[in-house]
């Protein structure tokens, strides 16, 4: 079987995980193709000359700006419609790409097959996997056939953000 395996270039955690799927599934004599969806978007951070401690606060301002907008509203969190958004953008190469299934690693990866999904698209099963022992407060419910957890415990939080058990 080929294994798509979405990982956004957001953390070391994801890129750890991301190796240990491809890792496993060549070992057990599958292919894997490990792929940033974002990396697609072509944009120019607009911080990258400011020197990384700078870079550390201006996204941190950021996320608490955004984590207080999605506790406003019970909307999916505004830059996670981007997903749908750029979707298509890889939309072509998992119809075209041969896969059997597909692992998401992060929650905007979840949320872009998920919007592929809504939209009718028929796609390979596809699965999330959760690095963190917590949810992101922007995380809502996606779409995905199956969740694997770190820790059973995150299946009450999922519930609540109306993932099925």
């Amino acid at each position: 079987m080929k294994l798509l395996i979405l990982a956004c270039g957001a953390g070391s955690g994801q890129a750890t995980a991301a190796k240990a799927l491809k890792d496993e599934a060549e070992r057990q004599g599958h292919t894997a193709a490990v792929v940033d969806p974002f990396s697609r978007l072509g944009r120019k951070k607009p911080d990258g000359d400011a020197p990384a401690p700078e870079r550390k606060k201006r996204r941190s301002a950021l996320s608490r700006k955004v984590e207080r907008m999605t506790d406003a509203t019970p909307l999916t969190a505004p830059f996670l419609f981007s997903g749908a958004k750029f979707a298509e953008s890889f939309g072509e190469e998992i119809r075209s790409g041969g896969y059997g299934a597909i692992l998401a690693i992060h929650p905007y990866a979840m949320e872009a097959v998920s919007a592929l999904i809504r939209h009718g698209e028929k796609l390979p099963p596809a699965r999330g996997v959760f690095t963190d022992y917590a949810l992101p407060p922007i995380f809502r419910g996606t779409e995905l056939r199956e969740y694997f957890l770190p820790h059973w415990v995150l299946t009450e939080d999922l519930a609540e953000k109306g993932i099925r058990r």
